[in-house]
This record gives structure tokens, C-alpha cells and sequence, in this order.
């Protein structure tokens, strides 16, 4: 799927479902986030670092439980856009790169005091 119908699809969504049976760290999480979606996810790999109950989304207890996720989830998904966001920036190439170079600075402030 090209980016594009990616952001299409996620900017008219109400909810992203992720009901993985295993995960890392998904990528698709941090993009729905990046649009301001929740998450309803299995809560698999590194799934709960990211989607925090009541704040950034709901995890699923098992895939079984997913009907009744989804009703709890809809009314409430609106007002978490801001704190998905928020995730979705620490997570950013901009935010990768910060951190690389917080590294180098504070070597070379380490080995200029020697």
C-alpha cells in the first residue's frame, strides 16, 4: 500500500486495531499515532510500551476479547489524539538523531575535561 492510501485510510479512522499474535515494536502503531489514532492492540513484543490503557489506546487480553474492546474503545478514542501524538514524536527520525548526538556531545565534553 502506497503512504499516501496509508494516511488516507488512517485520517478517516476513528481506531486503529492490532490484533497481532507477535510483535516487536510495530511501526504501524507509531504511524497511527503520528495521525492521532488510539490503538487497540494484543499486547504482545513491545506493544505495552507504547499503547497505555486509557491513555494512547486499550490492549486486548486476547484476540477473543475484541468485540467487547472495540465498544469500550470507540466513545473514548477522540479524546486521546494529543497523547499519541506525543508517543509518536518520541519515537521520530528528528528524536533518534537528538539522542545520537546528545551521545556524541557528552563524549566530547568527557574526553575535552580529561
Amino acid at each position: 500500500m502506497r503512504a499516501y492510501a496509508l494516511l488516507q485510510l488512517l485520517s478517516v479512522s476513528d481506531l486503529f486495531l492490532l490484533p497481532s499474535a507477535y510483535e516487536g515494536l510495530p511501526s504501524v502503531i507509531l504511524e497511527a499515532f503520528a495521525c492521532g489514532l488510539p490503538v487497540a492492540a494484543t499486547p504482545v513484543g513491545d506493544v505495552p510500551e507504547i499503547v497505555v490503557p486509557g491513555r494512547t489506546g486499550w490492549l486486548i487480553g486476547h484476540r477473543e476479547d475484541l468485540a467487547g474492546t472495540l465498544e469500550l474503545a470507540l466513545p473514548d478514542a477522540g479524546g486521546m489524539a494529543r497523547a499519541c501524538i506525543e508517543i509518536a514524536r518520541r519515537y521520530s527520525w528528528t528524536a533518534f538523531l537528538d539522542s545520537i548526538l546528545e551521545v556524541y556531545r557528552e563524549a566530547t565534553e568527557a574526553h575535552d575535561s580529561v
